[in-house]
């Protein structure tokens, strides 16, 4: 009863400290389209304006990507390594692509510095913050960064993480997981995640 009075889990009702309810992000889900004019807005490391057709030439339909609106996060370098652990890109016939808003010099002194980081992931800069919005990585004014696989020929998001959604340890497993998952039917995967995040 005094648990109860208390709120028990639930912060609202006066409960522990540290518990939370995360409140809900009206993010995108599976399904949504994204204009691929987005991608052009992003910068490489040397500077170079891209193309949607430069980030999945060396791929047949799949681009799977990771957006941090912070400069470059403790997760970010985290997220970087499990994407350059992923195997077999070839066989999974998959771009892989993380994108921040730090400026392209940082970019290249990162890559300076950690000549073997990043190398088999494109390290993207989105100083116009264009694949941030088109991404919504904001919620009740507070960034978030996001992880997707993208459909290269519909545009359209297969799936999509938002910050607490997974745990950046195990991305490298659970995207060749989800990979794998969509490689095996294409058509099942869309259709049990439409709609879903």
């Amino acid at each position: 009863m005094r648990e109860e009075d208390n709120g028990g889990m639930n912060p609202m009702g006066g409960g522990s400290k540290h518990s939370f309810i995360p409140t809900e992000h009206k993010g995108l889900s599976s399904g949504a389209r994204i204009n691929p004019d987005v991608w052009s807005k992003l910068l490489d490391h040397e500077g170079k304006q891209c193309s949607y057709s430069d980030i999945h030439k060396d791929v047949n339909d799949l681009i799977v990507f990771y957006a941090d609106p912070r400069r470059m996060t403790d997760e970010f370098k985290l997220v970087l390594s499990q994407f350059d652990r992923i195997p077999n890109r070839s066989q999974l016939r998959a771009a892989t692509v993380l994108i921040n808003c730090d400026d392209v010099n940082d970019h290249r002194k990162f890559k300076k510095k950690n000549p073997t980081g990043g190398q088999s992931s494109l390290l993207l800069s989105d100083p116009q913050r264009a694949v941030m919005d088109a991404m919504r990585c904001k919620a009740d004014k507070r960034l978030l960064s996001c992880m997707g696989m993208l459909d290269v020929s519909r545009g359209s998001l297969l799936k999509v993480w938002y910050e607490g959604d997974w745990d950046p340890v195990t991305t490298r497993d659970l995207l060749v997981e989800e990979i794998s998952s969509y490689r095996a039917n294409p058509s099942q995967f869309v259709q049990s995640q439409i709609g879903l995040r």
